[in-house]
């Protein structure tokens, strides 16, 4: 790969498309760490001798000129880090950074006449803005059409790590991928379905992927049909592959998207009740067990108390049934421990503990914030006269 280091720039004007889409806050640049990503290439050119011409996009104004989208706080941060002015737009200077690319609409259609324009300012091209080179725009495509191009050091980094990654990765390999729309990652969710262990879904697409799922999302973010279906086919796909694709378990709701909304925490929980089955049983026994909230994806210890009201020691098992039979799918291996054949002493009260595991795939919406409700319902049985428990493994988190 071809980078930077590799060029004559000494005496030269060289144009440096880089990624400084920063967060602003009325003006306030809130976090600057793309503007200091970007400073280790400026600095090479400098030192070596380079003009340097600064672009980037901000925001998203979709071809309008919009004021409170300006780099101008950016020109002024890139100054007070590099230690040298930096001229902004229109104005001339050995360092300048351009206004907002996308305040053209020509940009993101990839005008021939804009990266004309753009190229004229220069004698050499870098592509330093690993986070928009995939897009085939004006400054990022046009441009290297038609001048000498390399890789800025920022992303000869990110494609030197990203090699090592796909070659040789380290286990286990985790992927955490965000972004607002399924159908612009799909390309990087099959690539590493096929060689992560699993992939957290984050950011936006989350709710694209719940919407898919049947899962309801209010207002928030997400993509139409046409893109569900997209993130079902990835979801398949990711399973067909033994790759997990996690989706956050619980999300903050709020009514309105302001600072000074009131919040809640909604978490995709079912209710579990027990039920207990005990007339039967030749002794007096009883039960108490208090209902449980448990988050889809969790595996959980429930202790519900079994006393022995008799005046002799009783030894019982207890069998488990999912109630009703439909809600079967949404518990794996389902069994209870360390209670086969156990010995309740005379007015004795002992905490059964009963492990289970609630399926991620049992949805709950929401919107509605509806909590759906399973009952476990358990017989006991003389020991003498119970089935056997199934020789399972324990469920895993």
């Amino acid at each position: 790969m071809k980078t930077v280091r590799d060029l004559p720039v000494e005496g030269r004007r060289v144009l440096v498309r880089a990624d400084l889409n920063v967060p602003l806050d009325g003006g306030r640049i809130t976090d600057d760490t793309r503007i200091r990503a970007s400073l280790p290439t400026i600095r090479y050119l400098r030192e070596h001798g380079a003009d340097v011409i600064v672009c980037s996009h901000l925001g998203r104004p979709k071809g309008e000129v919009r004021p409170e989208l300006s780099l101008r706080p950016v020109a002024a941060r890139l100054a007070e880090l590099l230690g040298e002015p930096v001229a902004f737009a229109d104005e001339e200077g050995p360092l300048r950074l351009l206004e907002n690319l996308r305040f053209d609409p020509r940009e993101e259609k990839n005008d021939p006449e804009l990266a004309a324009e753009l190229a004229a300012l220069a004698d050499v091209f870098v592509s330093d803005a690993f986070g928009t080179v995939h897009r085939a725009h004006a400054s990022t495509v046009g441009v290297a059409r038609i001048l000498p191009s390399a890789a800025g050091l920022l992303l000869a980094a990110e494609l030197e790590a990203f090699g090592r990654i796909l070659e040789h990765p380290e286990r286990p390999f985790l992927v955490v991928l965000g972004g607002a729309k399924v159908a612009d990652k799909i390309g990087v969710i099959q690539r590493f379905t096929g060689l992560a262990d699993a992939i957290l879904i984050g950011g936006a697409m989350t709710f694209t992927f719940l919407a898919a799922d049947g899962v309801g999302v209010g207002a928030s973010k997400h993509e139409d049909a046409d893109g569900q279906e997209v993130a079902r086919r990835a979801a398949a796909e990711a399973g067909e592959r033994g790759c997990e694709l996690v989706l956050p378990t619980d999300v903050v709701v709020a009514e309105r998207v302001e600072a000074d909304a009131p919040t809640q925490v909604v978490a995709k929980t079912v209710t579990v009740r027990f039920d207990a089955n005990l007339r039967d049983l030749p002794w007096d026994f009883s039960t108490e067990q208090t209902a449980q909230e448990v988050k889809l994806g969790e595996t959980k210890l429930a202790f519900f108390k079994v006393v022995n009201n008799s005046d002799q020691p009783v030894t019982a098992r207890a069998v488990f049934n999912v109630v009703p039979e439909q809600a079967g799918s949404y518990f794996k291996k389902l069994q209870c421990f360390c209670f086969s054949d156990q010995t309740i002493g005379a007015h004795q009260t002992v905490e059964m503990p009963v492990l289970y595991f609630v399926d991620p795939k049992y949805a709950q919406d929401f919107e509605t914030k509806t909590a759906k409700e399973i009952t476990l319902s358990y017989t006991f049985y003389p020991a003498a006269d119970a089935p056997k428990a199934p020789a399972e493994a324990a469920p895993k988190s």
